[in-house]
């Protein structure tokens, strides 16, 4: 298996004309996914991203929408959590932007944090509601910082910067690639400060510090790699995700199988805080074709299981533990802050259950975590992203595609949990050439082939998604009428 950051490319044979009236109306097609285990190293720059493709690719916004306009819960319960906050709203009146904002001692901090969220949930706002008003706003608030900002100071600088930029580049992703109406002279602008001003203050992570302090510098560092199509950035981060030398990677921060954290001894809202972070990181590098959430045995889920059983009022184990800074020696789980859930879980409850399709009994304690806090709300002091059932709550195997035909409609993707053998039976075709839809919006990228007799074939995979089983597309509103042996 060649290493590095690659895409799926699922590229047809002899691609024919067909169009979707031709075909059956209730199954159309079918296909893929696959790949292959263990954690990748990443060695190979990509030649491009997806976008947007931070926390939230164009399907899940579709999704969001559409399931929010049809009033149907918990997304509607979720939305109306998140509608009603105050830097949700359209009439959010700007506080920035500054020269300088800074952390311990704070310099313009409150103003930052509002306007870093008030960026993101506007930018969210206008792709769920259409409604141009929250487009406009955050971009004011994204010209505002990116026009003045040029100083991220104090001892807590890394945190400002990885913590509020995190919103701040999630916000400008979402609006650069939403048709909101951005100037490109301020998409360029942007780009300038979050390569100039945020990334060298996060740039050689935290090695002194906590675990959240280095996760916070991982996620904002991969959200610029994406949003400026930098792929060393985005390789960094990820590198260090996987790699790192001290406290603030997978392993490290999840320091055994038993999902205790580096912080389980410190206390539990920053256990979860720390938690929440490599969710997000996990969550963009899905969104990119990497299975950041599987790594090391899905070392990430038994890490939220631990933590949640114990928050949960559960007994867990705990091992006498040196961090890898020499500072911190912990000989007991803390109690401090026991049972303060943050919200943090159904991102990873959905990713495992959902799209994973793992069996309830994985899922046990991030499951009862994820219904105790629902519906998701905002994170204290906005350090997690928050307002998880809204925005990650998935259908069980529901996947939106993109173009389906050349007349630009839309379908489905229901997944089923399988490994796929390189060529399943699908359910009935009709027409004498092999139709081919364009799967842009699964995991990857190409086209897939259906032969007359029912057959999928790909000729070739470059790299891939982690995802394995694979798909049958349907037109969106119906059901299957046979499903793939």
């Amino acid at each position: 298996m060649k290493s590095g950051f690659d895409r799926i490319m699922i590229v047809a044979t002899a691609p024919g004309p067909t169009a979707f009236s031709s075909l059956h109306p209730g199954a159309i097609l079918a296909l893929i996914s696959v790949l292959f285990g263990g954690s990748p190293v990443v060695t190979q720059a990509q030649a491009s991203f997806v976008h947007p493709g931070l926390l939230h690719t164009q399907a899940d916004l579709n999704r969001i929408k559409s399931m929010v306009a049809s009033n149907t819960d918990p997304y509607k319960k979720g939305f109306d959590v998140f509608a009603s906050h105050p830097q949700s709203r359209s009439t959010y009146a700007v506080q920035g932007g500054f020269k300088e904002m800074g952390r311990n001692p704070n310099v313009n901090m409150g103003q930052a944090v509002t306007d870093c969220n008030a960026a993101y949930q506007n930018a969210l706002m206008w792709a769920i509601t259409g409604n141009r008003a929250y487009a406009d706003k955050s971009i004011r608030i994204l010209d505002v910082w990116s026009a003045n900002l040029t100083t991220i100071s104090g001892k807590d600088a890394i945190l400002a910067a990885g913590i509020y930029g995190f919103k701040l580049v999630n916000a400008a992703e979402i609006i650069r690639y939403t048709n909101a109406g951005w100037a490109p002279a301020s998409i360029t602008r942007a780009e300038g400060m979050f390569k100039n001003v945020f990334y060298p203050v996060i740039k050689d992570f935290a090695t002194f510090a906590n675990g959240n302090w280095e996760l916070a510098c991982v996620q904002t560092m991969m959200g610029i790699g994406v949003f400026t199509n930098d792929t060393a950035i985005f390789n960094r981060a990820v590198n260090w995700y996987y790699h790192g030398s001290y406290n603030g990677t997978l392993t490290h921060y999840v320091i055994n199988e038993a999902g205790q954290c580096q912080e389980s001894g410190r206390d539990q809202t920053h256990t979860q805080l720390g938690l929440g972070m490599l969710a997000a990181c996990a969550e963009i590098g899905w969104n990119q074709g990497l299975d950041m959430y599987g790594a090391e045995a899905d070392r990430l889920l038994k890490g939220f299981e631990y933590t949640a059983k114990y928050n949960l009022g559960n007994s867990v184990p705990f091992q006498e533990y040196t961090d890898f800074t020499r500072k911190y020696h912990q000989t007991a789980i803390s109690p401090l802050t026991r049972g303060a859930l943050r919200p943090i879980y159904e991102m990873v409850y959905y990713h495992f259950a959902n799209r994973r399709g793992l069996p309830a009994s994985s899922l046990t304690y991030t499951k009862q975590a994820a219904e105790q806090l629902r519906p998701e709300r905002d994170a204290a002091q906005a350090d997690n992203i928050g307002f998880g059932t809204l925005l990650f709550t998935r259908p069980y195997g529901l996947v939106d595609v993109g173009v389906l035909s050349a007349d630009g409609g839309r379908g489905q993707a229901v997944f089923f949990p399988r490994v796929w053998d390189g060529r399943t039976r699908l359910a009935q075709v009709r027409g004498s050439t092999p139709p081919v839809i364009d799967v842009r919006d699964l995991m990857g990228r190409g086209t897939l082939m259906v032969t007359p007799g029912g057959e999928a074939t790909a000729s070739r995979l470059e790299g891939g998604t982690r995802a394995r089983g694979f798909y049958l597309i349907t037109q969106r509103g119906t059901a299957p009428s046979a499903y793939p042996n």
